[in-house]
């Protein structure tokens, strides 16, 4: 406690000089005085959200409420109008469907007929909750999809009485649902509240939108790849032996004495059937824009009649953090841009390079994306601060702009390095792999993503924009 303590004051005093910092700090050659503030303004951020010696939520609002005080904006609407922005309330709709899939049995009942296909064999186990999970991740928060993974395998974890077995089938197993659950985010527009972010930044800033089809032709071809190629190097590095059939059968037993006889099961699930099918509707038409289907399809789940769960377990079970956070990223991302700050950046880091080519600009652009994640586990500041440099980047080189910002929201989920973000932190504490042996298969996992994603980006993106 003492030393938690310590570190949380530590924290504090570096926060209120970066603060003191950009007050009374001047500009200096290139940098003017407002960019020397929104860079400490950032770090600020950055470091109180990561280390959190404050909640995230009232880090976040504080951050905003120093804009104009510092003269980054010109009133407290203007800092504020992050918080108008949609993705933060599809962050708040979208959690929802996760909850009101935890109520019903679908889950159980595809995972056991997943199972009966695997004869016992403890890889092809592993395969199964990488699916599962995988198939959940494409519509739902990644963090809800790794709960219920992470659930149904510790049940089977624990009927096994061979402790060596035990450990290298929950190694194996628990390292493979939170990186289906990464890769299943970034398939779809709305499979990752990132995701969603990333897009409005984009309009917001260039009026382009995204198409849901047009983003599924790019990111499930590369997640598919890359789920299969995680997959064998999982059972490579960490084998295990085949499973007995009766633990399975016990499990499947031990499962549907757990299922519940929901009346409006079927409603629940067709509401969230057709909330998926406007969802890819609305590549055609416009009107059916994702974060309006989530506010209705919500509404829906919550009405008389189907009840999938009351407001209080919706808000008791919502991380009110996330869209709090989500929108002082964005205000901070539009502070930079206003102040010339990430212009002057691009310049600085493309000043000597004439052309570059898309291969080439994808790989150093996901590979910088994956290792400024371990220094800043922060997905949602991730895409803040890099969305738009990205765009201007592209843009300078001739290259399609909208690639790259794809690019930056798939791996501003790439937290497969440490154990940084809640989707490994999740499993993480069931103590079955450390952090090295996290970052053995991560470090090849993101070699194989950024090789895979830049050679089909750079095939696919003429003819989808």
């Amino acid at each position: 406690m003492k030393t938690s303590m310590k570190s949380n004051i530590i924290i504090l005093i570096i926060a209120a000089v970066l603060l003191l910092a950009a007050i009374f700090l001047p500009g200096y050659a290139a940098l003017t005085k407002s960019m020397v503030s929104t860079m400490c303004l950032i770090i600020m951020a950055v470091m109180l959200w990561v280390f959190h010696p404050i909640p995230i939520g009232i880090t976040s609002l504080f951050v905003v409420s120093l804009m104009p005080l510092l003269g980054l904006t010109k009133t407290l609407n203007d800092a504020f109008e992050g918080y108008s922005n949609p993705a933060n309330y599809f962050v708040i709709a979208s959690f929802g469907f996760g909850l009101a899939l935890i109520k019903t049995n679908f889950s159980q009942n595809i995972l056991n007929h997943l199972l009966k296909l695997c004869n016992g064999d403890a890889n092809k186990i592993t395969l199964v909750f990488m699916i599962l999970i995988y198939m959940l991740s494409t519509v739902m928060s990644d963090i809800t999809a790794v709960i219920i993974g992470v659930g149904f395998a510790m049940e089977l974890i624990n009927l096994i009485n061979d402790t060596a077995q035990k450990n290298t089938f929950g190694r194996q197993v628990l390292l493979g649902i939170p990186i289906s659950s990464l890769l299943g985010g970034t398939a779809t527009p709305v499979g990752s509240t990132i995701n969603i972010m990333a897009l409005n930044i984009l309009k917001n800033y260039s009026g382009i939108d995204v198409t849901f089809i047009q983003w599924m032709i790019l990111g499930m071809p590369v997640s598919i790849v890359m789920l299969f190629i995680s997959w064998f190097l999982l059972i490579m590095f960490y084998p295990t032996k085949n499973l007995d059939h009766m633990l399975l059968a016990n499990f499947a037993n031990k499962t549907k004495l757990k299922m519940t006889d929901l009346k409006n099961e079927k409603i629940i699930l067709a509401v969230l059937a057709a909330i998926i099918v406007a969802w890819v509707a609305s590549s055609w038409v416009p009107v059916l824009n994702t974060t309006i289907v989530a506010i209705i399809g919500l509404a829906i789940l919550m009405m008389p009649g189907i009840e999938a769960f009351t407001w209080k377990e919706f808000r008791d079970a919502m991380p009110w953090e996330l869209p709090l956070m989500g929108g002082a990223t964005i205000a901070l991302g539009s502070v930079s841009v206003n102040t010339k700050l990430i212009t002057l950046i691009i310049d600085t880091v493309t000043d000597g390079f004439s052309s570059i080519n898309a291969f080439v600009l994808i790989s150093v652009v996901a590979a910088l994306v994956s290792l400024l994640l371990m220094a800043i586990p922060v997905g949602p500041a991730m895409v803040s601060m890099l969305t738009i440099p990205a765009y201007l980047m592209a843009e300078k080189f001739s290259k399609t702009p909208v690639m790259i910002v794809i690019i930056v929201a798939m791996f501003a989920s790439n937290s497969s390095l440490l154990p940084l973000n809640a989707v490994f932190l999740i499993p993480y504490t069931k103590g079955f792999f450390t952090i090295s042996e996290l970052a053995r298969v991560g470090i090849c996992m993101t070699v194989f993503w950024i090789l895979i994603a830049a050679i089909w980006f750079s095939l696919s993106t003429p003819w989808v924009f």
